[in-house]
């Protein structure tokens, strides 16, 4: 359960950073 929840909310960090990125960048996701 742990590991489980550790990854989707390491996905979920991941997603955020890049959807931040892509709106710096000019883009909209």
């Amino acid at each position: 359960m742990t590991a489980i929840r550790f990854g989707g909310a390491l996905q979920a960090r991941i997603t955020a950073v890049i959807t931040a990125d892509a709106t710096q960048n000019g883009y909209q996701t």
